[in-house]
């Protein structure tokens, strides 16, 4: 099985269980904490990946980080179930998995949004009300900046852009009058 079945099984089931009971948003934000952990620490992606350390070690690490963390006990359980079936290395991928199936689950659409400067936190506010507007779902903006737009804006939601830069309207004015 490849290991993006597996933690998309994993993230989906996580996620089923979290928002039923309304844990979502401190499980969501402790894991983040674990993938953190194993990204800065080579010893914890050790204990986490190498197969010669038991799944009752593992658990014990896990105990001693959430109880300093004091997590919640669906997060603690969650990663024991990872331990008892040797997945705790593939965390990083089952979190990714489970934030995408929990913003399925709670209407949430990721949005980039590129234009050529920065934008003031009231301009960002009012855009990101508009995505909500014609997305008919709550939107969470990355906002990022890219001089080569010239001006404007480019908005990617899912797979669908929708390119209001001055650099494409330059490009399509180019090419309508090459046509002529």
């Amino acid at each position: 099985m490849s290991i993006s079945a597996i933690a998309n099984r994993y993230g989906r089931a996580l996620a089923d269980i979290v928002v039923e009971s309304g844990e979502h948003l401190k499980v969501s934000e402790e894991l983040g904490l674990f993938v953190q952990m194993m990204r800065e620490s080579e010893e914890l992606r050790e204990v986490f990946s190498n197969p010669t350390i038991s799944a009752r070690e593992q658990k014990a690490v896990i105990n001693a980080i959430a109880e300093k963390a004091r997590s919640e006990a669906t997060t603690v359980r969650f990663l024991g179930v990872l331990a008892d079936n040797r997945r705790l290395q593939y965390l990083p991928e089952v979190y990714r998995a489970f934030v995408k199936a929990l913003d399925v689950r709670l209407g949430i659409v990721e949005a980039k949004v590129t234009t050529a400067r920065p934008v003031s936190k009231a301009h960002q506010s009012k855009l990101v009300d508009k995505l909500k507007s014609v997305t008919g779902k709550d939107v969470r903006a990355q906002f990022l900046v890219d001089p080569s737009i010239l001006g404007g804006v480019v908005v990617q939601v899912g797979s669908q852009i929708y390119d209001g830069s001055v650099k494409n309207q330059l490009e399509q004015l180019r090419t309508a009058l090459m046509r002529e």
